[in-house]
Formats: C-alpha cells, structure tokens, sequence
C-alpha cells in the first residue's frame, strides 16, 4: 500500500545520496579517505558507493514484493536500478581496463579473474536485462546502450584470452551486443546519427 510505496521512494533517495558520494571529490570528516595514505582506496570506495545505491533498490523491490502491488513505483525503481547497475559495470570496466594508464591494455586484460570480470559483466547484463523487461521507448534506448557498453568490453578482452575457445566465446559476445544496440540505432537513427556512424 501507501507505506510500501513510500518505503520505496525512501530508498530511491538514500540510492540518489549513494550516487552523489560516489561521484564527489569531497572528503567527509570522520571518513577513512580522510587520511592521505588512503586516497588509493578512493576507486574501490566510489564502487562501493554504487553497490550500496544497487542494495537499496534491491531492497525496495524486495519490500513491494512484486510489480502487482504499484506498477509505478516498482518500474520508477526498476529503471533506477538499471541506471544505477549500467554505471557501476561501466565503471568497474573504466577502473580495471583503463586506456589511461601506462601499463599496456593486453596485460590488464590477461590479470582479468573471472571473479573480476563477473563484477563487470554481470551488472551490466542485469541492467539489459530490466531495461528489455520495463519495453518503454526510453528504457529500449537505455537496453541498447547497456548493449554497446558490454560490447565495448567484450571488445577489449576477446584478444586477450588464453586459450582458443574462450577467444571465439569473448568474440562472439562483442558481436552479439554490437549487433543487439546496431539493431536498435538502425531503426532509430532520427536523434541518434552519431552512435549509429558508430555502431557501423
């Protein structure tokens, strides 16, 4: 009821905090990132920002327990959810695959576990996954997005496999979400000229 729908609006706030923290370069008092010896953390802890904002909205579908009980609020959460899961694989992937850093790509690649690539890939294909299942013309957008992100990781492993078949695998994923946000953009292209030059 009422105060389900309100225990869900909490939690998207407390999620909208976490993401604040999580891009802010300020340091709150008391904070372990205080210390100056500390300022490496500052990668893993923007991550974990995200990760609790992921927990409250879990939380909330959790709470409502299914879409029957308010089928607005529980989509506005799923598509925050999404959003929010979207930018934590995102910037798991920036963090552990930088073309940034000295250090070659292949090397960072190839130090890939598969826990880690786990931490990756699995939000990411959950935000897919929601944005598919919410089918509003935005959330098609946000799925075809979530689609090229995967992509472009998939994109910067599959040379850096170890063995033949997990090549074809890594491959063949690059492809198969090139191909899922090409689809989209080619029959969307209005508004969306460059990600289609892009995609093609």
């Amino acid at each position: 009821g009422k105060d389900l729908r309100n225990l869900a609006l909490l939690r998207c706030n407390l999620c909208q905090c976490c993401k604040i923290r999580a891009n802010t370069n300020v340091i709150l008092p008391g904070s372990s990132l205080e210390d100056p010896s500390s300022l490496g953390k500052k990668k893993s802890n923007s991550e974990s920002y995200l990760q609790e904002a992921v927990d409250h909205l879990v939380a909330a579908h959790d709470a409502m327990g299914q879409r029957d009980a308010d089928p607005v609020t529980w989509d506005m959460v799923s598509e925050e959810l999404a959003a929010t899961l979207l930018v934590l694989g995102v910037r798991r992937r920036q963090s552990t695959l930088s073309s940034s850093s000295p250090e070659p790509l292949i090397l960072q690649a190839m130090r890939l576990t598969p826990g880690a690539e786990k931490a990756i890939v699995e939000p990411m294909e959950r935000s897919c996954a929601i944005y598919e299942s919410l089918g509003t013309p935005k959330a098609n957008h946000q799925a075809a997005a979530a689609h090229y992100q995967l992509a472009l990781y998939f994109s910067k492993v599959w040379t850096c496999q170890r063995d033949e078949a997990r090549t074809r695998e890594k491959l063949a994923a690059a492809f198969e979400h090139y191909g899922a946000a090409h689809r989209y953009f080619f029959r969307h292209v209005r508004g969306n000229e460059a990600t289609f030059v892009v995609l093609s």
